[in-house]
């Protein structure tokens, strides 16, 4: 039955007007088609705020990953850059070749990474509920997010180490 107001209030009169027709008639359990709803959705409810902390987790795990990686890497290149500064290379040269690099990783990653993702989308079609798991802006702000985290994991190490005494960066090795 429709009708305005508290649901909940309009079941007593549901039931007396049922029962004034026929008195022998069983209302087992009525409910409000909002507790129906919620009780048919909430299985694909806990699954998608699970594959959402994983996601999430995941994306963290990749993020730190990412960084780790391009800063040793970079790190690594000490001497390289500092042979490179004591041949006259410009800080900022130092930095752009540096993140380039990087960065040249990130989007391969990327790549292969988006193809990945849509190989799977079939069986996460059947998990997720009003999603597409190709979803652009999903999409859009994870890569967002670890081409920020590759361009800072290897900026910050390049412009540290082309700030420094091209002859300590020698010295060192």
């Amino acid at each position: 039955a429709r009708g305005a107001g508290d649901p909940q209030a309009l079941i007593a009169s549901i039931r007396r007007a049922i029962w004034a027709v026929n008195r022998n008639q069983a209302l087992p359990n009525p409910r409000t088609l909002e507790e129906i709803k919620s009780d048919s959705l909430g299985q694909n409810r806990l699954r998608t705020i699970l594959i959402a902390a994983f996601a999430g987790l995941a994306l963290s795990m990749a993020a730190l990953g990412v960084y780790g990686v391009l800063s040793y890497v970079t790190a690594q290149r000490t001497l390289e850059l500092g042979v490179r500064a004591a041949l006259g290379a410009s800080a900022t040269d130092l930095v752009r070749l540096v993140v380039r690099a990087g960065s040249t990783s990130v989007l391969l990653g990327l790549i292969i990474g988006a193809y990945g993702a849509v190989g799977l989308t079939r069986w996460l079609r059947e998990i997720l509920f009003e999603v597409e798991p190709t979803d652009p802006a999903t999409m859009a702000v994870t890569a967002g997010v670890l081409i920020l985290v590759g361009w800072a994991a290897c900026y910050v190490p390049a412009r540290r180490a082309a700030g420094a005494d091209p002859m300590t960066a020698l010295r060192t090795e």
